[in-house]
């Protein structure tokens, strides 16, 4: 395992990652292979905004989600190398994984409010409302990983008070669900948390924390199913998933 510290803007980011554009679509569109390889744009689909990105590493959204906080936080990423195993599961299956898996450490941080994610600098925070989960995971598509596909999605919540304390709390929440957790170490900081969970089947957890904020990561394992393949996405069974999505019920909290 390599790590790469990373403090750059996301132009700076890409280029040292050999990553192309994020390209981000309006409601109405999403994206399907263009004939160059990079992705290109197609007028159908539900109301989503897709995220097309092929790359050769993961974990990238933690270094972006990092300038989310206030400002540049030193911290270093994991560069993933060829996956060792693949399992099954369609697309839809890894997408309620992993909000599942959010929805875990959340609730064992014992911070319910504050978490968002960032989409080039537009802030969409996590609630239970269908439409913020719609938002979200309506612009998650698969990363490649060798000759399959798997999903990383990251949230951030700022101005954390007890933020060791809330830390220990998800670490304690991995062990008690049987990951494998172990520490990243910073030379830099060596006293803020920043752990990963694993899991035989190569899905990984991780929490950088620090006194600006929280960074979750949650990484599905790599999957040989069709759906689950950057190369021709078919995402008729994601649309209409995330359209269901929106059927789910939910009471406002009264203000």
């Amino acid at each position: 395992m390599l790590f790469w510290k990373s403090c750059f803007p996301e132009k700076a980011l890409r280029r040292a990652l050999n990553t192309p554009e994020i390209m981000m679509l309006q409601p109405g569109e999403q994206t399907t292979p263009s004939a160059r390889g990079t992705p290109g744009f197609t007028k159908s689909g539900p109301r989503v905004r897709a995220l097309a990105v092929r790359s050769r590493v993961t974990l990238v959204g933690v270094v972006l989600a990092a300038a989310s906080l206030s400002g540049c936080v030193p911290m270093e990423v994991p560069i993933v190398s060829e996956p060792k195993t693949y399992v099954g599961g369609t697309l839809v299956e890894h997408l309620q994984w992993v909000e599942e898996e959010i929805d875990k450490a959340v609730a064992a941080s014992g911070v319910k409010d504050g978490w968002f994610k960032s989409f080039s600098g537009e802030e969409i925070e996590w609630t239970d409302d269908p439409k913020s989960r719609y938002e979200i995971f309506g612009s998650l598509l698969p990363w490649t990983c060798g000759r399959g596909g798997q999903l990383v999605q990251d949230l951030v919540v700022r101005d954390v008070p007890a933020w060791a304390e809330t830390a220990g709390r998800i670490r304690a929440g991995w062990e008690a669900d049987g990951w494998v957790v172990s520490d990243i170490f910073s030379v830099e900081r060596p006293d803020n948390p920043y752990f990963r969970a694993d899991r035989e089947d190569g899905a990984m957890l991780s929490l950088n924390a620090n006194d600006e904020g929280l960074i979750l990561s949650v990484e599905s394992p790599c999957s040989g199913d069709p759906t689950m393949s950057t190369k021709t996405l078919r995402l008729e069974e994601r649309d209409a998933y995330l359209e269901e999505m929106l059927e789910r019920p939910y009471q406002r909290d009264e203000e």
